[in-house]
């Protein structure tokens, strides 16, 4: 066998070898998210209480309370999704690359 050819097949071995493990890497890090997301989401179930009668002034003052929940929770809620992309992006731009050589 030339020196060439060997060197060829010992390169497409090793890029096949770094396939597969690109691969492997990429499923555990989706496997990773869907942990994460599951996590996140039984995390930020709301329960609301019971309110009792109130007045309409004071009704009011809850909304904005509420509302500032919502918001604070909406805001974790994003940086905490931004977080989990941020953990998986150094591969995304690998992924097509994988499946364009495949």
């Amino acid at each position: 066998m030339s020196k060439e050819l060997k060197d060829l097949i010992d390169k497409a071995e090793e890029e096949q070898h770094t396939k597969a493990y690109l691969e492997k890497t990429i499923e555990k890090l989706q496997l990773e998210v869907d942990k994460l997301k599951n996590k996140l989401e039984s995390k930020v179930t709301f329960k609301p209480t019971p309110i009792k009668h109130i007045t309409e002034q004071s009704e009011s003052q809850e909304i904005v309370v509420l509302k500032d929940i919502v918001s604070s929770l909406n805001q974790k809620l994003e940086k905490e999704e931004a977080e989990i992309g941020q953990r998986i992006d150094p591969f995304a731009g690998h992924r097509d690359q994988i499946v364009a050589s495949g």
